[in-house]
Formats: structure tokens, C-alpha cells, sequence
């Protein structure tokens, strides 16, 4: 498993990650699979972490 550094992405693919990811969480609730759905938020999360360290707003 390869990890990303966040800080790497450039703003477009930080972008799609977090529209990636919250589409994930959302299939994953609708089929009860709660382990990926919190895995898909964790990860979102970080990304939006990453995009507040860069000044974006929500």
C-alpha cells in the first residue's frame, strides 16, 4: 500500500480526491458497509485538513 502525502497533491487532484471520497462514503452508507464509510471519511477529513493548511475556505 502506497501512502500519499498530501502536501504533494497539486490543487486539482487534492479537488478530486475529497469529490472521490465523499462519493465513497456515500455508497458505502447506502450499502451498510460502515467500515468503509468511516475509512472514506477519515480520509476526507485529512484532505480537508490539508485544504485548510492551504487557505481554502468551506
Amino acid at each position: 500500500m502506497v501512502l500519499m502525502n498530501r502536501r504533494d497533491l497539486s490543487d486539482a487532484d487534492l479537488a478530486q480526491s475529497m469529490e472521490l471520497e465523499a462519493e465513497m462514503a456515500a455508497d458505502a452508507h447506502l450499502h451498510g458497509q460502515h467500515e468503509r464509510e468511516a475509512a472514506a471519511h477519515a480520509s476526507l477529513n485529512e484532505n480537508l485538513d490539508e485544504a485548510e493548511r492551504r487557505g481554502w475556505t468551506r
